[in-house]
C-alpha cells in the first residue's frame, strides 16, 4: 500500500493503491506510521506523495461499510486512530510537504490539510462529498481544512460537495503551489530539499509553534514567540549558521 525511500535528506512516502484510486484504508493508516518511525535522524523532511493519476480518493468505504448497523465502539475508535495519524503528520518531528494530483476527496482532503506545505499540479481537484453518501467527515476536516479556509467554506463544501479546481484551491489556501499537468512532485521535492537546509530546530518550531500560537490571546502568542525565538538560539547549531553568515557579510564588504 505503500512505497518508501529516501532521496538524500527526504523521505518519501508514495501512497500505492492506484487501482484503488489510492483509497485509504485502516491498514495503510498503520502503515503510515510505521513509515513515520522508520526514518533515521538523517531525514529531515518528509514528502508525501501518490503512484497513479490521483492523490487520494479518499477512505475506502468498501472495506468498512457493512450491511449490519455499525459498532458505535468501534467506530469511534477506527476514528480515532485516523484523527491520530493526522495529528501525527501535523504535530510531527519534521515538515511533511505534499504532492497532489487527481483526486484530493474527503479523507484524501484531510490528509493532505494536515501536511505543512501543498504542491497540486493542475489536474488536481478537491471535494468534501460525503453528504452526499450519506455520511460525515471523520478525519479532522471540521478542524485542518477550517483552519486553513474557514468553517464557512467548509460548510459549503459539505453541503454542495462540489469539484473544487486547483486555481480555486490555490486562491484560498489549500494549495501553496500549483503547477502544469505532472510537475507536482518534482516542484515539491525541489522545495524538500530547500527545507531539509534549514535548522532542524527552526522546523521544528516552524510547523508546531503558528498552529498553538494562533490559538492564544495576542500577548500569549507574543511571549511564546519570544521564548521560541531565544530557545533557538542556545543552540549550537545557531550559534555556527548566524556566525557563518555575519562571517559571510563581512568578507563582502
Amino acid at each position: 500500500m505503500l512505497k518508501v525511500e529516501v532521496i538524500a535528506s527526504v523521505g518519501i512516502i508514495r501512497i500505492d493503491r492506484a487501482e484503488k484510486r489510492n483509497a485509504i484504508s485502516f491498514e495503510m493508516l498503520s502503515q503510515i506510521d510505521r513509515a513515520l518511525d522508520g526514518f533515521d535522524a538523517s531525514v529531515k523532511v518528509i514528502m508525501l506523495t501518490s503512484t497513479g493519476d490521483n492523490f487520494s480518493a479518499g477512505l475506502d468505504l468498501q472495506s468498512t461499510s457493512s450491511s449490519a448497523p455499525p459498532d458505535l465502539v468501534q467506530s469511534m475508535e477506527g476514528i480515532r486512530r485516523w484523527e491520530e495519524t493526522m495529528r501525527r503528520i501535523r504535530f510531527g518531528s519534521r515538515p511533511v510537504i505534499s504532492a497532489l494530483k487527481g483526486a484530493v476527496i474527503g479523507g484524501g482532503l484531510e490528509l493532505a490539510a494536515c501536511t505543512h506545505i501543498r504542491v497540486a499540479d493542475d489536474t488536481a481537484f478537491f471535494q468534501l462529498p460525503e453528504g452526499k453518501l450519506g455520511v460525515f467527515v471523520g478525519g479532522g476536516a471540521t478542524v485542518s481544512v477550517s483552519r486553513i479556509i474557514g468553517p464557512d467554506r467548509v460548510m459549503e463544501l459539505l453541503l454542495t460537495g462540489r469539484r473544487m479546481a486547483a486555481d480555486e484551491a490555490e486562491r484560498i489556501g489549500i494549495v501553496h503551489y500549483r503547477t502544469d499537468t505532472g510537475g507536482a512532485e518534482e516542484k515539491a521535492l525541489e522545495i524538500a530539499h530547500q527545507v531539509a537546509e534549514n535548522h532542524d530546530f527552526s522546523n521544528y518550531l516552524a510547523i508546531h509553534a503558528p498552529a498553538r500560537i494562533d490559538e492564544m490571546s495576542d500577548d500569549q502568542g507574543f511571549f511564546t514567540e519570544q521564548l521560541a525565538a531565544i530557545l533557538v538560539r542556545t543552540s549550537q547549531e545557531s550559534q555556527e549558521r548566524l556566525s557563518a553568515f555575519l562571517n559571510r557579510k563581512r568578507t563582502k564588504k
